[in-house]
């Protein structure tokens, strides 16, 4: 498979916060009209929720100020396909309902990086989602130290307690593929190394790994190698709407349209 997109959601703050994930998922069937969604074979939209305290405490860069309404992530079906997917028509109405749904239009927090591991063990309804910035040395350096992290008994526990591990590196190769050269904002995203996304069956789960001495310890064993105060944690759901693998199509416009109809008779 090819690279994947996972950017931070900032939800534009002109859309009543109660209408803006049903806004997101309008921003979803814009791009599922367009030519360029036959290079993806999965799309997450994962709403933030809040982090609990003791959860808070544990994990790097805690992000529960309400700037970010939700993950997004996307995959790609080859290499090739970003590249493909650059030259397809039909960026700008893109880009154009970006503007209207979120802060910012995406390339400008969004980090593109492959999946390097995927563990999956039981259905997972909570992901803690962390953007990993390292505290110092090189990308390469970083990334061979987690590897042996991962590995070690140190985090045992806490990945014994996860539904699901899933570790996305960013590499010199991947960069977004609708970017644009000459907007100042671009690069003011910073440039994170890979994305790290831990999946738990429940909220009892998760209190129960943060109530766990041993998975508190794995925490900071993470925390030891990353910059805590420029990595970023979001707790969401997780609501995987299109997936070719597991034969996975939400209907959006028929689901949509039923929202329309309601809010068209409420008014």
């Amino acid at each position: 498979m090819g690279p994947k997109i996972v950017y931070l959601a900032e939800p534009n703050p002109a859309v009543p916060a109660a209408e803006w994930p049903a806004r997101w998922r309008e921003h979803g069937e814009v791009v599922r009209s367009l030519p360029l969604w036959r290079h993806l074979w999965r799309y997450e939209q994962d709403l933030a929720l809040p982090l609990p305290e003791e959860v808070a405490g544990l994990v790097p860069g805690p992000a529960d100020d309400g700037r970010y309404g939700g993950v997004g992530v996307c995959q790609y079906r080859s290499e090739a396909a970003v590249e493909e997917m650059r030259d397809e028509p039909g960026h700008g109405p893109v880009r154009e309902d970006e503007r209207e749904t979120f802060a910012r239009t995406v390339e400008h927090f969004t980090v593109v990086a492959h999946e390097e591991v995927r563990r999956e063990r039981e259905p997972t309804g909570l992901k803690l989602i962390t953007f990993l910035l390292r505290r110092d040395g090189s990308r390469d350096d970083f990334w061979r130290a987690w590897g042996q992290l991962i590995a070690s008994d140190a985090v045992a526990p806490l990945l014994d307690r996860a539904s699901a591990y899933i570790e996305s590196r960013v590499t010199d190769r991947t960069r977004y593929p609708v970017a644009v050269a000459d907007d100042r904002d671009r690069d003011r995203f910073p440039d994170f190394d890979g994305v790290v996304e831990v999946g738990f069956r429940d909220g009892a789960a998760l209190a129960a790994a943060a109530a766990d001495p041993a998975c508190a310890a794995g925490f900071e064993a993470i925390g030891s190698l990353v910059d805590p105060s420029r990595s970023i944690t979001v707790l969401t759901d997780e609501e995987v709407l299109y997936d070719e693998l597991e034969q996975v199509d939400w209907l959006l416009r028929d689901l949509l349209a039923l929202r329309r109809t309601r809010r068209g008779a409420a008014a």
